[in-house]
């Protein structure tokens, strides 16, 4: 059986965003799921890694504003916490010794909910029991976890085996030794654990759409309601890189590809109309403007 790994912190709005959909993509696909609990800030430290939050002011605005496209896309209501950034190196412990307990994503998806969608304190010993008694796992147990320094090393070397690994940020999907980084790279995971693998890198047709190339965005045909990289869409809102757009068939696959593209410009205009988008005919039309995280 294909075994998926994901690797995640608390840490990462992002991260939030795919591990409510890491699940039901596995099943598709008869995969399993391994979630994998790492220290994002030392990863990132190990590595020179990238710091969004501290690019320039127009990047970080058209970031915020993806964030909250691709939670309204997923129905999941995303916000910072007022004391953001909180440590989550005690509920990364935690987690560790919930997978053990078989319980990893009910845990995992606890812990995230409460720390992006209630603002709740999940650095908090008391919180963190909390959310196990809501994962019906043995509460006390878990809390002793959670300052551990047994899990404090398996932490660790989870940081250290990711960066082994060339993992660089979170969400990473690592499967039969391919690198899928990014929310918004599971759609190319889901065609790739299809069997169509590389084609759907190379070329695709259908729907009104083509796909020659995943160096570029030149060939590509869509409807009016498409934006090229680094243009503005309707509405004045940006549609950065050439992931900005998935487009959905009647039988409810996604076909995307993402691509480097480079272009900055302020970000204007109102919040993303889904039901607007979901609503547009099938053929050749967007029904799903699925807005790309950052190309790495």
């Amino acid at each position: 059986m294909t075994a998926l790994e994901f690797w995640y912190d608390f840490h990462s709005p992002w991260a939030y965003l795919a591990a409510t959909q890491i699940e039901a993509l596995a099943e598709r696909h008869a995969a399993t799921v391994r979630w994998r609990p790492l220290h994002l800030p030392r990863l990132i430290e190990a590595i020179d890694g990238r710091r969004r939050l501290e690019e320039n002011a127009a990047f970080v605005a058209w970031y915020k504003q993806d964030l909250q496209d691709w939670a309204l896309l997923y129905g999941t209501e995303i916000h910072y916490h007022p004391d953001y950034p909180l440590r989550p190196a005690r509920a990364l412990r935690a987690a560790l010794c919930a997978a053990e307990l078989g319980s990893a994503a009910a845990f995992s998806l606890a812990v995230f909910r409460a720390y992006w969608s209630e603002s709740r304190d999940i650095s908090s010993l008391e919180e963190i029991e909390r959310l196990a008694i809501a994962s019906a796992l043995d509460a006390q147990k878990i809390r002793r976890a959670a300052t551990n320094d047994v899990y404090r090393r398996k932490l660790d070397q989870n940081t250290q085996e990711a960066i082994g690994l060339g993992i660089f940020g979170v969400p990473s999907v690592m499967c039969r030794g391919r690198l899928f980084f990014g929310n918004d790279r599971l759609v190319l995971l889901d065609h790739w654990l299809g069997g169509r693998g590389p084609e759907v890198f190379r070329t695709w047709s259908g729907g009104g759409s083509s796909i020659e190339s995943k160096r570029g965005f030149a060939n590509r045909r869509v409807s009016d309601s498409t934006s090229w990289p680094g243009q503005e869409g309707q509405h004045g809102r940006l549609r950065w890189g050439t992931g900005n757009a998935a487009d959905r068939t009647s039988n409810d696959d996604y076909l995307a590809a993402s691509a480097r593209a480079a272009r900055r410009a302020k970000l204007l205009g109102p919040p993303l109309d889904v039901a607007r988008v979901r609503s547009s005919p099938s053929s050749g039309a967007l029904r799903a403007s699925a807005l790309c995280q950052l190309p790495s």
